[in-house]
């Protein structure tokens, strides 16, 4: 029973690591959306403020769902 519990244990931290890449990935895009909207205000142009303003909400979202994926990474690395 307990190597079914310790490879069990593995997999699903394998898995959970796979969350990892998409996850910077997607915060490397929100980061780039913020720059293009500040450049755009830059530029005097309206929509920017628009674009930096979803890219800010969905940087706090992802800095959300990356506290909890940290989180659960080290309670599997624990158990």
């Amino acid at each position: 029973m307990r190597a079914r519990t310790g490879e069990f244990r593995k997999r699903a931290i394998d898995r959970a690591l796979d969350i990892e890449p998409p996850l910077r990935e997607a915060a490397a895009f929100v980061q780039a959306l913020r720059l293009i909207g500040h450049g755009l205000m830059e530029g005097q142009d309206e929509e920017g403020r628009a674009i930096a303003t979803v890219a800010q909400a969905a940087s706090e979202r992802l800095d959300a769902v990356t506290e909890v994926w940290d989180g659960l990474i080290d309670l599997m690395r624990q158990g």
